[in-house]
Order: structure tokens, then sequence, then C-alpha cells
């Protein structure tokens, strides 16, 4: 690179000198949302992991998700005093499981997520800690770094760039900059073990297989 990306000023020298050019730096901060948009979609690494306990909301059976979260990884269920402690498996919330197959007066088995809350069933009261992957926080001249920024500067040159030609309707150049931030986000992917947790189709294809067994007779 031309200019080494280290934080919000660096990043903004590199994507003049990229696209030669300076009249599009005031739109920066939104090629920025958008490329940061794109990456909380796309990208799934540790460093976005986190563990939360949840609060009740008043007034209904749920549990109030954190502001940052974008995928569940894990929920576990215990009782007040600590005894009894639950992995639940998540199921869809118009599911049998859901909506009547579980112990109304046992331990919950199974949680969904509705709207901007987490619940379980049963709805039998206790701590509820969710492990889950969390948004990329925003990057901007008053907040000039974040990890990701630290980790992979080239994940946000490209992002920018991408953006910078679909705002002036170069697709050819877009594509490019996209397909080469995809390929870099891919491999950036792979160095670590978040497939393992992440892998939703393969954990889809488990449930399902799960379920099919369940359901055939002996």
């Amino acid at each position: 690179m031309a200019v080494e990306i280290t934080d919000y000023p660096s990043l903004s020298a590199a994507f003049e000198d990229y696209l030669a050019r300076t009249d599009l730096t005031e739109f920066l901060p939104y090629f920025v949302r958008v490329t940061e948009a794109w990456l909380n979609r796309q990208l799934r690494t540790r460093e976005m992991m986190a563990t939360a306990g949840l609060l009740p909301v008043a007034g209904t059976p749920g549990y109030t998700i954190p502001g940052d979260y974008l995928e569940w990884i894990a929920l576990q269920w215990s009782s007040a005093d600590l005894s009894r402690v639950q992995m639940l498996r998540y199921v869809e919330p118009d599911s049998p499981e859901f909506r009547h197959r579980f112990r109304p007066n046992g331990d919950p088995q199974y949680f969904t997520v509705l709207g901007d809350q987490v619940q379980t069933r049963s709805l039998q009261p206790g701590k509820v800690s969710l492990t889950y992957y969390r948004q990329i926080p925003a990057l901007s001249a008053a907040a000039p770094t974040n990890w990701l920024l630290t980790k992979a500067p080239e994940l946000y040159l490209y992002g920018v760039m991408a953006e910078a030609y679909r705002f002036q309707k170069d697709e050819a150049r877009n594509q490019k900059w996209l397909a080469d931030g995809m390929s870099f986000l891919q491999a950036l992917m792979g160095q670590g073990d978040s497939q393992k947790t992440g892998g939703r189709p393969r954990r889809t294809a488990e449930d399902q297989a799960e379920a099919t067994a369940r359901d055939t007779p002996n």
C-alpha cells in the first residue's frame, strides 16, 4: 500500500491515493458505514464473539438481546442457585418443540429469537447467558480505530473503494474491488476456528438429520 493504514486518517489518505482524486473524500464516512454493514453480514471471527448475561423484559416471557447482536452461537440457562445448567437447543419460533413439545414445569430445553428478544421453553426463571457474534465497532474520525482496522486494514480499503466506484456508476471497477475484498474476507475467516462454531449450513444439516432420526419409527 502507498500509505500504511493504521487509523481513520490514514485510511482516508490511502483512499485518496488509490482514487487519485480528493473530491470524494467527503463521502468517505458513508462508504465506511456501507462497508461495515457488508462486513457485519459476511464476517465471522473470534474477535466478534462475546458472552453476555441477558436481563428479563418486564411483562414478557423474553430476555433482552444485546444492542450489538448479529447472530447467536449458544445459549446457556442455569437455575438461580447454579445447581442445574443447560445448553439450550435453538428451534424456530413456529416449531412444535417451541410451541408445545416441552416440559412446562421442567428446566428449559429450547430457545428461539423473536424480534429483539430471546425466549426459552419452558419458561422456568433462571440465569440466561448468550454467546453471540457482535457488530464491528463503528469506525469514524471520532473513533479512529477498532480491532478490525488493526487486524485487516485491507478489508476497509477494499470496501470503501468498491463503494466509491459504485457511487461513480463504474460497475467494472466496483465488482473488481468487491471480488478482491470477498477473497480476502474468506481467507481471513479461514485462518481461525470461527467456522467450527459458526457453520450455519452444517448445523442446519445436522438439525435436519436429528429431526429425521427422531421422527422415523424404529
